[in-house]
């Protein structure tokens, strides 16, 4: 990971750099031909509902189909396709 100096040291830029480097884990699942949400939205869906501080992935699956929470999901996580609870 790369270092942080103090002028970088915000939450953005600590989304942005977990982000990308989630972009850097390989497609290891079975199914890689066939994939509809990347694993780099999947780990940003986990990390948002860590965050988030959602106390289950039942409250994430409703939260997650409003329009705003969508909003915010993209613009604040990177997350272009935020998976369902089951898929997680």
């Amino acid at each position: 990971m790369p270092k942080i100096s103090e002028k970088t040291l915000c939450a953005d830029t600590f989304v942005k750099t977990l982000v990308h480097e989630f972009s850097k884990i390989h497609e290891l699942r079975h199914f890689a031909g066939n994939v509809k949400i990347s694993l780099q939205d999947c780990l940003s869906a986990c990390f948002a509902i860590f965050s988030l501080k959602w106390p289950s992935l039942l409250r994430y699956e409703h939260e997650r189909k409003a329009p705003k929470t969508l909003e915010n999901l993209k613009n604040l996580y990177y997350i272009k396709n935020p998976p369902s609870d089951t898929y997680l």
